[in-house]
């Protein structure tokens, strides 16, 4: 990355919004007090917005509108989705590391994030020129430096016209990290006006229907209806949504998230606020809410550092080639407290991407890093279904490493989120044990999951169906190829 990008300048102050710090808070407070407030239900929380990008001066009062439903709350990181106005993409292209600066004060990039985004080149990838003069996420900072109190990161994104497939694996790569990352509290912020330039009144109309499709999350539709523009009838009328992309992967994200409750918090045009009404501009001001689980999820207890995993699979390396070359179990000196907590810890053995044995302690019965030095041995030695590791293999295996929450009942199979929770199943005598990724990898649904964890178990594929007890747990998984 270009040294001179890791602090990216504001590009549009003194333009879209002042440069001075002091009339930018007034401007930003004045909008904020006149803003639409809607109240939620206290178990509903919002996890999405669509908010407008023009100059303050015509769309800043319906930001306003958008930004005031999350005041005072807690974000760790907002995504946000902007478009590609000056320079087209193909992909996605995000903002890798570094910050972004506002006359309010910089901004870090979230590049935990970014880097998880980095491994996904055929979707994502990074075009400086997209974003050294770009507006669209850049307009919306200022409103979230006012709005949110804690020290938040930003991962931005910006989009261009794609086909319903791109952006249906855009989507399916955010919410993946979303999930994977449970220790982070997600926003995503769509960028986005609507109708350029139909008169006042038909102006209104379109805008109308855009916010209706919206709302009932018809996605394919939204995209034909934009491909379509030019057969609209409407004069001058150049776009229904100047983001559609970025409106696009929101609603496919916040289905995947669960957000089904999208609701209009304000709408305007530019002929609200100007004298001209023959050419307007569309904006609104929409939130996406998720009722809060009340139900307890099974947690780690702990989080994981980046040093800390790479430590873990220093360990299961070394002892793996100690063990398979000489049989001996190499001694390690433990200085971090977090390793030495009793926790549940399974060690994968890959070759070539193919499994080559896995063994696991489900329960917290040792400190982690003991758990990753005998299931590595386990892994490599003891998996019945596998001969032992010879050392002319080391060279081609890589090292995955899970490490376990405390496992939690639930009462129904209906309550396990396929991705989301490892699985055991127990009837009898018989037990099996799933981790949370092993379905995804094989393109299973939960009926076809608990179908082979019951056949793992030694039971009959419809045994899941009664007279099962399930138990979930969920995983920090990470494995060599994160860090190289």
């Amino acid at each position: 990355m270009d040294e001179a990008m890791r602090v990216r300048e504001p590009a549009v102050a003194d333009a879209f919004y002042p440069a001075n710090k002091k009339e930018l808070l007034e401007i930003i407070n004045q909008y904020l007090e006149k803003a639409t407030n809607i109240k939620l239900p206290k178990d509903e929380k919002i996890i999405g917005i669509i908010s407008p990008h023009a100059g303050y001066v015509y769309s800043g009062q319906v930001a306003a509108s958008a930004f005031k439903q999350i005041e005072s709350q807690n974000y760790d990181t907002i995504i946000i989705l902007g478009t590609a106005h000056r320079y087209p993409v193909r992909v996605a292209s995000f903002f890798p590391k570094g910050k972004y600066k506002t006359p309010l004060g910089l901004i870090d990039i979230d590049e935990e994030i970014t880097k998880e985004l980095e491994k996904e080149s055929k979707f994502f990838q990074y075009v400086p020129e997209a974003h050294k003069l770009e507006h669209s996420e850049e307009v919306q900072l200022p409103f979230l430096q006012v709005v949110l109190k804690n020290n938040f990161k930003i991962v931005p994104i910006v989009l261009s016209h794609f086909n319903y497939e791109v952006y249906e694996n855009i989507a399916k790569i955010l919410v993946r990290i979303i999930k994977n990352y449970k220790n982070k509290k997600f926003l995503i912020a769509a960028s986005s006006d609507l109708s350029h330039y139909p008169d006042y009144k038909n102006g209104i109309k379109v805008d109308k229907e855009s916010i209706e499709l919206i709302k009932n999350f018809k996605i394919k539709e939204i995209i034909e209806r934009e491909m379509n523009v030019e057969n609209s009838g409407i004069p001058n009328l150049v776009t229904y949504y100047c983001g559609m992309g970025a409106i696009v992967t929101l609603l496919l994200t916040m289905q995947e998230l669960g957000a089904k409750n999208a609701i209009l918090v304000n709408y305007k045009n530019s002929g609200d606020v100007s004298w001209m009404k023959e050419r307007i501009v569309g904006y609104t001001a929409m939130v996406f809410s998720k009722k809060e689980n009340s139900k307890k999820e099974p947690e780690i207890g702990f989080n994981l550092s980046d040093d800390e995993k790479k430590f873990l699979l220093k360990i299961s390396r070394k002892t793996l080639e100690e063990f398979v070359r000489n049989g001996k179990i190499p001694e390690f000196k433990i200085e971090s407290e977090t390793l030495k907590k009793n926790a549940g810890a399974f060690v994968t053995l890959k070759k070539f991407g193919d499994l080559r044995g896995c063994i696991g302690y489900i329960l917290p019965v040792k400190p982690l890093y003991q758990a990753v030095i005998e299931n590595t041995i386990n892994a490599c030695s003891r998996d019945f279904r596998f001969p032992p590791v010879d050392s002319s293999e080391l060279k081609d295996i890589e090292i995955e490493i899970s490490v376990l929450s405390p496992p939690v009942p639930v009462k129904s199979y209906n309550e396990i989120e396929i991705g989301k929770h490892g699985i055991i199943l127990k009837k009898g005598f018989h037990q099996a044990v799933f981790l949370a990724h092993v379905a995804p990898e094989q393109g299973w649904d939960l009926p076809t999951t608990l179908k082979h964890l019951s056949l793992k178990a030694g039971l009959s594929p419809d045994d899941w169906k009664s007279g099962c007890e399930f138990e979930v747990f969920t995983e920090i998984v990470f494995k060599e190829s994160d860090f190289k």
